[in-house]
């Protein structure tokens, strides 16, 4: 149990870690990218007011290497690109010395046929450029920014390791805290599932006496309304303290049977059988529509166990006269089995708490139940893995599905 605690607390910890760490990387990033590209079309809307060249007053803006200082006339690379109609593309190739006539116009027609103001170019990126169109034609100025991609690049791989590095340093921490941390939940739910159990063993052996006194007062007086009414408490006291016990060790997770192949059909058919003469004698029937056979791999107890569990609800809790239907069939990988009776008016929220311990409606009261068999189906079903849910396909029908 301390184990599976631990997994789930590292989990949800890690996890939650995980998520904040990439927010966090992704939002840096991707201002960082963004305020790189407002440096670099400040610069190309710089040269191209000032008919393409760099001017030697610098407008206010943010600083970089290509803007933010006199010496941005000597680091800077440009050039740019002119066209008019079928006219020849003009160059101005000063402030750059690796690209040729041919390049540049590659570049210029790349950026016409992009039909962006803005965006990149060039091998790996290395060149920015602004495209402005008038009447007289095209220009486009390329700006070299392969160093500004590069410092971007830098920052990307050292965030990167920096998140990388500290998502590590915490699950050491984490898992090395994590036994300290989940001991005392666990040592409370070790001490209160012993105490349930301890508590229904204890109660079991006052059940005892007071059942036999109560067989001895019939026998001797005969019997009455008490004794009938005592004898029916008992009774249900009894399967109240073997309900708790059922899920006091249901929730201790113990490691399940080895899987076994079994035919589901016959599982399920075999219960219905148990449950045909409660049903008749309640003035209720089952409607069964089984694939039979249908072989499954897995845990036939448990399965029996959660039909038993559905079909003593259904009998309890359907209508005088109600057919409760039962269909097992496959689909894709999985079995279905479901369950599904008419039932009075709820609301989806109101099916949706009937797996809470000891929820009971108003009106199932009358009925003598306590609440807690649909929480051992659900949890029965959480153990192996299955998916135990309860719908309302229509109004004033209830349908419950296990998928396993």
């Amino acid at each position: 149990m301390l184990l599976v605690l631990r997994r789930r607390f590292l989990a949800a910890s890690m996890g939650s870690l995980l998520a904040v760490l990439l927010v966090l990387l992704a939002v840096f990033n991707a201002v960082n990218f963004v305020q790189m590209e407002k440096r670099l079309d400040h610069t190309l809307r710089q040269i191209a007011e000032n008919g393409g060249n760099l001017p030697h007053s610098v407008k206010s803006s943010p600083k970089s290497a290509a803007s933010g200082s006199a010496e941005s006339h000597y680091s800077t690379r440009y050039f740019v690109v002119s066209g008019a109609g079928g006219s020849e593309l003009s160059y101005r190739l000063d402030n750059v010395s690796t690209v040729s006539t041919e390049e540049a116009g590659s570049y210029y027609r790349a950026a016409l046929a992009a039909g962006n103001a803005y965006g990149f170019c060039g091998g790996d990126w290395a060149y920015r450029y602004y495209l402005t169109t008038s009447d007289s034609g095209s220009t486009a100025v390329f700006l070299y920014c392969y160093p500004e991609l590069g410092s971007f690049q830098t920052a990307l791989t050292t965030s990167l390791l920096a998140g990388l590095g500290s998502y590590l340093a915490v699950f050491v921490l984490v898992f090395l805290l994590s036994k300290r941390i989940v001991r005392p939940f666990l040592t409370s739910m070790e001490r209160q599932t012993q105490f349930i159990t301890d508590a229904s063993h204890e109660i079991k052996t006052p059940l005892g006496v007071i059942s036999a006194n109560n067989d001895v007062m019939a026998l001797e007086y005969g019997d009455s309304e008490w004794t009938t009414s005592t004898r029916h408490q008992i009774r249900r006291l009894s399967d109240l303290v073997s309900s708790m016990i059922c899920l006091t060790r249901l929730d201790e997770e113990q490691p399940l049977p080895a899987p076994e192949t079994f035919d589901a059909g016959s599982a399920v058919l075999d219960v219905l059988a148990d449950f045909e003469g409660a049903a008749r004698l309640a003035g209720k029937r089952f409607d069964a529509q089984l694939d039979a056979p249908l072989p499954c791999l897995g845990d036939e107890a448990a399965l029996r166990q959660l039909t038993a569990i559905l079909a003593d609800n259904a009998v309890k809790y359907a209508p005088e006269g109600a057919p409760i239907c039962v269909r097992l069939f496959k689909r894709r990988r999985h079995r279905v089995l479901e369950i599904s009776n008419p039932c009075p008016a709820m609301d989806r929220e109101t099916a949706a708490r009937l797996f809470d311990r000891f929820y009971r409606r108003d009106a199932s009261r009358k009925e003598g139940g306590y609440g807690i068999g649909l929480s051992i189906a659900k949890r029965l079903a959480d153990n192996h893995r299955w998916r135990l849910t309860a719908s309302l396909p229509e109004a004033g029908v209830i349908r419950f599905s296990a998928e396993f």
